[in-house]
């Protein structure tokens, strides 16, 4: 028998949350409550500030404990990782047009970031 067509509140679980905030998930049998209480925006740096878990450790709450963990960043040049949390300046970004902010990153960089894949 042919699978009928899945629909925008189909699922098999749901769930409000605080605020009045409805989950719906079609493929688990149960659902966890999202973490709450983050004031997460883009910031100057285009990170997203204290809530950025790739540059600030995020206390541990035994209830979000299937949430991933990551690894604090390092300023260290020689961390394998250190291309992974680096903010490219201009000798690494080269501007191609400035009325779209398009460019290309600088091959040493760009091959650096390549051997993190």
């Amino acid at each position: 028998r042919p699978v009928e067509e899945r629909r925008s509140f189909d699922s098999r679980v749901g769930n409000i949350c605080q605020g009045n905030i409805l989950i719906f998930s079609p493929n688990t049998t149960y659902l966890f409550d999202p973490p709450t209480s983050c004031r997460v925006r883009l910031r100057r740096d285009y990170h997203f500030g204290t809530d950025d878990p790739l540059y600030f450790p995020q206390p541990f709450d035994h209830e979000l404990g299937h949430l991933a963990i990551l690894l604090c960043p390092s300023h260290d040049t020689q961390h394998e990782f250190f291309h992974a949390w680096f903010t490219p300046g201009p000798e690494q970004f080269n501007v191609i047009n400035t009325s779209l902010r398009l460019g290309k990153l600088e091959d040493t960089f760009f091959n650096a970031l390549t051997t993190l894949c």
